[in-house]
């Protein structure tokens, strides 16, 4: 296999824990663990978690719990994973034939294109259109999709840009899908982040070809857990169950049982809560922000907590912009040419210490723009 390097993922890693100020993520500002837990709880796990194998597909009682949030599913549609990351190798592993294509809607997480082509796969971006919000051009989707397109990689809400999908357009490219015999995989991990508190439609039960994949990391700030899934057909799910075995084999002990805490009900809606509100503040923060530099940076407003996606007016390539800003400023954004989208970069606001790296910016930006 001829690995294609994952920028997004290597600049993260390298600066994240080492910039003054990182405004890269993705998702909404970590949990604590005592606003998951309560000390009783706690307690409960010290004197009886046994640091185990747990059930590699998933225990019953978390797949029951994930279940519920898909009508009509049951235990056998559900696959536990490490992170929804995880979740998307091991169906691209299922899938990544040589000769198989894929379409994906971009800007997007490069996770997927970047491993489908080191599989071997030949993929296609079917661009969003910014002068319209980020909107679908469904002729284009058309035009795109054929007789070889094995999957349709569609991530809704988006990352980077914080835009969602209208019932036509999910509509649209289940029609197109269906054409074809593709399969669709639908990438749901910001549901729950949305800023006006209506809940993003799933994809699921809109198609029989359909693979949904999810996580705690974005909407519940729970991503040290490393706790996703995949929701799909239960042959289907069986089959990539397989592929899992040769990875990871299982999540952890810990992660699971925090995991049904946080999806029980109340606790889930009080977390979702919290979260939509913090985003909700920071979010007027950074809007106050932009406000003052009309001219140097253009948005179409995020609908989701975590992330917005900004374009700027400097000629600078965004790789390059992101490592003057380390070195300028102890700042770190995420370039948006990792995206497919240059001149753009993706910036995490639902985080504490955004007032003082936007200050930052502000220092670095006044020195680009006037020099």
């Amino acid at each position: 296999m001829n690995l294609e390097p994952f920028k997004l993922e290597r600049i993260l890693s390298e600066w994240q824990n080492v910039v003054d100020i990182d405004l890269s993520s993705s998702g909404v500002n970590a949990l604590e663990l005592h606003e998951l837990i309560s000390p009783h709880e706690l307690m409960a796990l010290y004197h009886s978690l046994k640091l185990r194998y747990v059930q590699t597909n998933g225990p019953l009682p978390l797949r029951t719990a994930i279940c519920r949030r898909y009508p009509g599913a049951n235990v056998d549609n559900i696959l536990v994973t490490n992170g929804s990351s995880e979740a998307l190798m091991l169906i691209l592993w299922e899938f990544g034939a040589l000769g198989a294509e894929l379409v994906e809607l971009t800007p997007t997480y490069s996770l997927v294109g970047g491993l489908a082509r080191s599989l071997g796969m030949t993929v296609h971006g079917v661009p969003l259109v910014e002068a319209q919000g980020w909107e679908l051009d469904v002729d284009l989707l058309e035009d795109t999709v054929n007789a070889k397109t094995a999957l349709i990689y569609v991530s809704n809400p988006n990352n980077p840009t914080g835009s969602i999908l209208s019932p036509a357009e999910m509509s649209s490219i289940v029609r197109v899908a269906e054409r074809v015999g593709a399969w669709v995989i639908a990438d749901e991990v910001y549901h729950g982040a949305e800023l006006d508190g209506q809940r993003t439609p799933s994809f699921w039960g809109m198609y029989d070809k359909l693979l949904v994949t999810a996580s705690l990391s974005k909407s519940y700030g729970l991503a040290g857990l490393r706790l996703g899934w995949l929701a799909g057909p239960p042959d289907k799910v069986t089959r990539i169950w397989q592929y899992h075995d040769y990875t990871t084999t299982t999540t952890t002990a810990l992660s699971v049982e925090l995991a049904q805490h946080a999806l029980e009900t109340e606790r889930e809606a009080r977390i979702l809560a919290h979260n939509r509100a913090f985003s909700q503040q920071q979010f007027q923060l950074l809007c106050a922000w932009l406000a003052h530099y009309p001219d140097w940076f253009h948005t179409i407003p995020t609908r989701i907590g975590g992330l917005a996606f900004l374009g700027y007016t400097l000629p600078t390539p965004s790789e390059t912009l992101a490592h003057q800003l380390i070195q300028d400023c102890g700042v770190l954004l995420a370039p948006g040419g990792y995206f497919g989208v240059e001149h753009h970069f993706r910036i995490g606001y639902s985080v504490p210490h955004l007032a003082d790296g936007l200050e930052r910016l502000s220092a670095a930006f006044i020195k680009y723009y006037r020099s």
